[in-house]
């Protein structure tokens, strides 16, 4: 073959060469290539859920602020969804991103209200289904708005599912760990419960309560451990998501317990009816917290939340009897740069726990109940009074009250009188001063000698050692100076306290050691000395109380 003809072959190669890369790369950008999708204005929690659907590889998600979108070209995304929380955009911000978006670019502006009508470039019938998946939410409503972004708004078929017609989910639904899975009454619920092998017969029922679900929940994937936690001690769970119908629900289930995250009251503008079915059940309604800050934050702030969420998340459901105000989850950051709401290590298994020994006491015999009851004193003679209350007689009152309820008291004092001798020999409280005192006590008040080894167990189980460190730190090494002795070479801490049958009383010791009285009484900011924190801890560990009682305590 001539040079001439070897030049022509090879020319032409590169040519058809040329040709078949520009086809592949057309190819590429017509069926292949990723579909580019903007969302503007979306919270954390409404993108996090957005990310959570998507398991196509060729959808790529961007998040933006109005902000940011202005210093982009539209054209850089397949289509841009630009939420605008409680209304729209000025008709003069609308009307400038409908004329930046192109042709290929699909522009969709809508508020969560859905009667309201989305301002947009594509046609109707299309607008409503976008907006409708994302107002309802949940997985396969999300799932099928990207499918139809790819496939539809995008026009690929390759890695582009048929989407599914959008779903329109009910206010009130009961709803268990299965994604997609949720029943609009209590006998479809009651149904799937038995059908799963989740029911027992004889476990007691428990009612979780969100305040909504779908795009607008906050996405709480540790509501789901915290069912199976709850399963696991063999109780029946009743996970019920909305407002309106909450009520209903609760009363057609008569739980032993319910838990409640929602904010405000259980029933929201029916508050007489949800009084009079919180006393007909006669149930104990806890109200874990959601924290709505970084966890980090979160840690650093020793008043924890304060401010609308303390009142909506506290104050407000103590209006309904809620108790337990326990911090179960906090904001942490995702590998996208948001941020969600997860659980606080270790909370959900202790919030659990406290939903078993609630339930544990329900059942439990007046007769059996172990009843630790800490009484404000102050120090030396002074008597019992606290903020205007009348200390030893009220104590001797409850302690009457609770033997008429069967709960094994012993024989009680005579009076108020011989119950303040009492507690002046065997619960007093003493200044560091009071050496004379302290040995008196040791003689004739019959102290609970705590020793260290076992302190130091307790301490191990349930203090951070942070906390503990801090302890040290102030009062050196357990058992420290104050209410210490030390016998047959064995240290101990004396604590002061009365039993009588199955209640123990205990004064509260001094939060911190020093002159300064008023500051004790009235709380002070660093940690406690080891006799303060022994009190509690023999309590629970050692007397094994089964509830503990403040009594005229000040601020500690």
């Amino acid at each position: 073959m001539s040079s001439s003809n070897s030049r022509y072959f090879g020319l032409f190669g590169l040519l058809v060469s040329s040709v078949l890369f520009s086809l592949l790369l057309a190819g590429w950008f017509l069926w292949v290539s990723p579909t580019k999708i903007a969302l503007v204005n979306f919270t954390d929690n409404r993108y996090a859920q957005v990310v959570e659907a998507n398991d196509n590889f060729f959808i790529r998600l961007e998040r933006l602020t109005a902000d940011e979108l202005k210093k982009r070209s539209l054209s850089d995304f397949d289509a841009v969804y630009y939420m605008k929380k409680g209304g729209r955009p000025a008709p003069e911000e609308a009307g400038s991103l409908l004329a930046a978006a192109e042709k290929e670019t699909s522009l969709l502006i809508f508020t969560t209200r859905q009667q309201e009508d989305p301002a947009t470039n594509m046609a109707r019938d299309r607008a409503t289904d976008l907006k409708s998946y994302l107002v309802n939410g949940g997985l396969l409503n999300l799932r099928a708005f990207l499918d139809y972004n790819r496939r539809i708004i995008d026009g690929k078929r390759f890695a582009a599912t048929i989407p599914v017609k959008p779903s329109v989910l009910p206010d009130d639904v009961f709803f268990h760990t299965e994604k997609g899975v949720y029943f609009e009454n209590y006998a479809g619920y009651q149904a799937f419960y038995k059908t799963k092998g989740l029911y027992k017969k004889d476990g007691p029922r428990v009612c979780l309560t969100v305040y909504d679900w779908g795009l607008s929940s906050s996405n709480r994937g540790y509501i789901n451990t915290m069912i199976r936690l709850l399963e696991k001690k063999g109780i029946n769970v009743y996970p019920i998501a909305g407002r309106k119908k909450r009520l209903d629900f609760i009363e057609k289930i008569h739980p032993d317990l319910i838990i409640s995250t929602s904010l405000g009251r259980l029933g929201r503008n029916e508050t007489e009816r949800s009084l009079a079915i919180l006393k007909k059940i006669n149930a104990p309604l806890l109200h874990p917290l959601d924290i709505h800050l970084p966890y980090e934050k979160w840690l650093q702030n020793p008043q924890g939340i304060s401010g609308g969420l303390l009142s909506q998340q506290v104050v407000i459901p103590e209006m309904d009897g809620a108790i337990e105000p326990f911090s179960i989850s906090a904001e942490f950051s995702q590998k996208g740069g948001y941020r969600v709401l997860q659980a606080i290590p270790g909370r959900l298994e202790k919030c659990v726990d406290r939903v078993e020994r609630w339930l544990t006491l329900k059942k439990k015999s007046n007769r059996d109940k172990r009843v630790a009851i800490f009484y404000f004193k102050g120090l030396g003679q002074n008597s019992l009074k606290a903020a205007g209350l009348d200390v030893v007689p009220s104590l001797l009152n409850l302690l009457r009250n609770l033997k008429k309820n069967g709960f094994k008291t012993g024989p009680l004092p005579v009076n108020a009188g011989e119950l303040a001798a009492m507690i002046q020999r065997q619960g007093p409280v003493f200044g560091e001063y009071a050496k004379g005192a302290f040995q008196e006590f040791l003689r004739h008040g019959a102290p609970e000698l705590i020793p260290v080894k076992k302190y130091l167990a307790w301490c191990k189980k349930d203090l951070s050692s942070a906390m503990y460190k801090d302890v040290e730190k102030l009062y050196g090494p357990a058992p420290g100076q104050y209410l210490s002795i030390k016998r047959e070479n064995i240290s101990y801490i004396a604590l002061p306290r009365l039993i009588l049958g199955n209640i123990t009383l205990i004064p509260q010791l001094p939060p911190a050691l020093g002159a300064d009285r008023y500051t004790l009484v009235h709380g002070i900011k660093k940690a406690p000395p080891h006799s303060y924190i022994a009190g509690y801890l023999w309590a629970r560990e050692g007397f094994g109380a089964d509830a503990f009682i403040h009594f005229g305590t000040h601020g500690s």
